[in-house]
């Protein structure tokens, strides 16, 4: 390839086992059986340079309430090599559904933009930071406490929580 014909995401269409492995994928997430302590919410958080999706999982009581807190706040990034991945796999789920319920902690998981050949770093990091400081900034009516709030993520996911944490 010469300079600048370089993508950082694979041809199109992709190759047959990464759609056999997200067809895989898809069948897992579908028999997971989410936890009932939670009220999960499709939710877009206002960033600087677009609307960012993202998932927000709140534990709620037995009755169905939300806990009113202050609960911690995890904000997860999946993996993904920053060109492929997003909130519906199961490395998102999974994960985003399973603090949330067993450490009562209000988790989002973000959606953020994925690189390709017209988008570059740092469209990841700038999401990321934006959600981050979102859910500091909406604390209260999530019924959390801004003072605990961790981030996290998975493989590239992680790199980005360690970037927005410094």
């Amino acid at each position: 390839m010469a300079i600048g014909e370089f993508s950082p995401a694979y041809a199109d269409p992709p190759p047959v086992d990464v759609e056999k492995i997200k067809a895989l994928e898809a069948a897992t997430l579908a028999a997971y059986p989410r936890p009932k302590n939670l009220r999960i919410t499709d939710i877009t958080i206002p960033g600087s340079q677009r609307q960012i999706p993202a998932r927000l999982y709140q534990p709620i009581d037995e009755s169905g309430d939300l806990l009113t807190g202050p609960l911690p706040i995890f904000v997860w990034f999946h993996g993904g090599a920053f060109v492929h991945g997003d909130i519906n796999m199961g490395e998102a789920e999974f994960t985003a559904c399973e603090v949330a319920a067993q450490a009562n902690a209000v988790t989002i998981s973000v959606d953020y933009k994925l690189a390709d050949a017209d988008v570059r770093f740092p469209c990841c990091q700038v999401d990321c930071l934006d959600s981050a400081l979102w859910a500091l900034e909406q604390s209260d009516s999530l019924h959390a406490n801004p003072e605990k709030l961790f981030v996290g993520g998975g493989s590239a996911g992680a790199y980005l929580a360690g970037s927005v944490s410094l």
